[in-house]
């Protein structure tokens, strides 16, 4: 699943709930705008990895498999994505 043009904030909290139990979801790809270290984007790296730690929650209550829990994050660059290109 690609996440792009999203900061994943507070207000977006159903949707880190809705991400977490989606066992069928195994790699989420999270778009960075700009500097990959300044505060916007650290704060979206925290809420990733809050979307992990709830799956692994979430599967641990249901004791459902080790391979069922696990959700690897990567990011990508949200200016060089050229998402929208072809749609002018």
């Amino acid at each position: 699943l690609f996440v792009y043009g999203h900061s994943l904030s507070d207000q977006d909290e159903h949707l880190i709930d809705t991400l977490s139990c989606n066992t069928s979801i195994e790699d989420l790809y999270v778009g960075l705008h700009g500097d990959p270290e300044n505060s916007n984007n650290a704060f979206i790296d925290s809420r990733a990895k809050k979307i992990q730690e709830k799956r692994k929650d979430w599967c641990n209550r249901r004791k459902l498999t080790d391979d069922k829990s696990k959700l690897k994050v990567s990011y990508f660059s949200s200016n060089s994505a050229q998402v929208w290109d072809d749609l002018q």
